[in-house]
């Protein structure tokens, strides 16, 4: 056995749950407090990212909601301040004495640009509120959603200089493996925060009346979905049957801010890509 995968046995043994939480959280580096391990890092000394804080059986392998709670408690009494960035998941802000804030967006997604630099700025207000303050940023598995935030904030603080310097950083404090933010689109988001840094950006609004879909393959069912500010747009169009060809969507949206574009092959039901832009 590797020594890595010895002591996931190691720690298996000892304490079960431990172990199976070691394997939920994959290649995350730990920290061990009070005789149990969670999915929690030091980013710096004033910022932390961490796993979700779960109730029931899905404490059983992730972090207790108790245990962060007495880590917090004991480790940075008064101190601390909780960031929470899941869309699809909030709980009770009191059993953190209200230090809670919710930036929410979706997993596996990069966040609207226009709630990077207010999120950033609450956490840089907080540190800079009282020596020993502590910002602890969390999504679901306190990787991806968490790595672009606690990027935009080294960014932000002016501790790294520039979008590749700030996720090496994440990804060497945060995991084993050097895998910090791994997801294109997310990745995408840290340059643009980074190329952005020194500018207010103003919103802008454009009307698409046309979508084209350029050399769409024989028979192919394209769905297509456009997601931009407060307007959503949804067809389908087919290609032809023999040979490649492009099609053209009337759409007639007007759209502002973060656009996702995603096109899905119905005839396979899979999915298909997807862009983020500002």
């Amino acid at each position: 056995l590797g020594v890595a995968r010895a002591g996931v046995l190691d720690t298996m043994l000892r304490r079960p749950l431990d172990g199976l939480r070691t394997i939920v959280s994959k290649r995350k580096k730990r920290y061990e407090f009070e005789g149990s391990s969670l999915d929690l890092a030091y980013i710096t000394p004033g910022v932390i990212a961490m796993g979700f804080p779960s109730r029931g059986f899905e404490a059983a392998y992730r972090n207790s909601i108790d245990t962060v709670y007495r880590f917090f408690e004991t480790r940075h009494p008064d101190r601390y301040f909780i960031f929470n960035l899941c869309s699809e998941r909030m709980y009770d802000a009191s059993r953190f004495h209200g230090r809670v804030a919710n930036y929410p967006f979706d997993d596996h997604s990069p966040p609207p640009f226009e709630l990077m630099r207010p999120m950033v700025r609450h956490v840089c207000s907080w540190l800079d509120s009282e020596h020993g303050n502590v910002a602890a940023i969390h999504c679901k598995a306190g990787k991806g959603r968490t790595g672009v935030m606690a990027v935009a904030y080294l960014l932000h603080s002016g501790i790294c200089r520039t979008a590749d310097d700030a996720i090496r950083r994440f990804a060497v404090e945060r995991t084993h493996d050097g895998k910090g933010v791994t997801v294109p689109s997310q990745l995408r988001y840290c340059r643009y925060f980074a190329a952005n840094l020194g500018m207010e950006r103003p919103l802008y609004s454009i009307h698409v009346s046309k979508i084209k879909v350029h050399r769409c393959p024989p028979g192919m069912m394209v769905a297509i979905s456009i997601v931009g500010g407060q307007a959503r747009f949804e067809s389908s169009v087919q290609g032809l049957p023999d040979t490649p060809s492009d099609v053209d969507v009337d759409s007639h949206l007007t759209i502002a801010g973060d656009v996702r574009i995603s096109l899905r092959d119905i005839r396979k039901g899979g999915g298909g890509g997807g862009g983020g832009g500002g």
